[in-house]
């Protein structure tokens, strides 16, 4: 993980880093700004250094019940052996989906306190600890200007500015993804808003059947859903059917 405020420079961590252990990677095939072409990556290929670039629509915490979501955090620990290194770049570190956060899979996070520095942390290994990164222990050696005495400190990165001709190259390509992303996530909250629709409009239905007299289990026959979703319908439903004498 790679984290810090905007501007000080988490993209030229990453390129620093790609430069170092993937030299020969292009940007086109190492930077990721999509749920889906992670899926892929993860699952599809082997051997990868992968930087999710904007990491926030990708594991960003209020969207654990997003399916791709629950399915990246699923498949990194399933592809173990696919042997990738991957980045993701997230202004705030405490953002991540708590699944990954609390996970084994961290192993290490860059921490950009200024430009051109950055703390190396690592988890801790305790056998009942819930918290691998000292949270509370943290915020109070920061503050008083000690995180170099915390259990979790390695070691500080120092890097330089990369040649302008980087800069344009990352840029170029990132502005594609970036869009590419953007109508992904488009096309997929349009689908899930009719999705939303089209069950609302089942659950009327269900509902007008069973103030009707309609048996469960010939609903659930007809529309396909399980006997217990249709039992909690009814249950959810029951005052509407009980005091409800209304005509169709």
């Amino acid at each position: 993980m790679i984290s810090g405020p905007r501007g000080l420079g988490k993209s030229t961590v990453l390129l620093r880093l790609k430069e170092e252990l993937a030299p020969r990677s292009s940007y086109e095939s190492s930077l990721v700004y999509s749920k889906k072409t992670l899926l892929d990556k993860i699952s599809k290929e082997a051997n990868n250094f992968v930087g999710v670039d904007e990491a926030i629509n990708v594991v960003f915490k209020r969207e654990f019940y997003e399916h791709n979501q629950i399915s990246i955090l699923q498949d990194l620990d399933t592809y173990r052996s696919n042997h990738h290194c991957i980045f993701f770049l997230i202004p705030d570190f405490w953002d991540l989906d708590s699944k990954l956060l609390n996970s084994s899979l961290i192993k290490i996070w860059i921490y950009v306190k200024r430009w051109g520095e950055a703390y190396i942390m690592k988890p801790t290994n305790k056998q009942f600890s819930r918290d691998p990164w000292n949270f509370d222990l943290n915020v109070k050696l920061e503050a008083k200007g000690q995180i170099y005495n915390s259990p979790n400190y390695v070691d500080t990165f120092i890097w330089k500015e990369l040649p302008k001709e980087e800069y344009d190259k990352y840029n170029a390509v990132k502005t594609i993804k970036r869009e590419e992303a953007r109508q992904e996530r488009a096309q997929q909250n349009d689908l899930s808003a009719k999705q939303k629709s089209l069950m609302q409009k089942r659950l009327a239905l269900i509902k007008l059947c069973l103030k009707y007299g309609i048996k469960g289990t010939e609903i659930s026959t007809a529309s396909g859903m399980s006997s217990p979703a249709i039992s909690r319908i009814t249950h959810s439903s029951k005052e509407l059917i009980d005091n409800s004498t209304d005509d169709i």
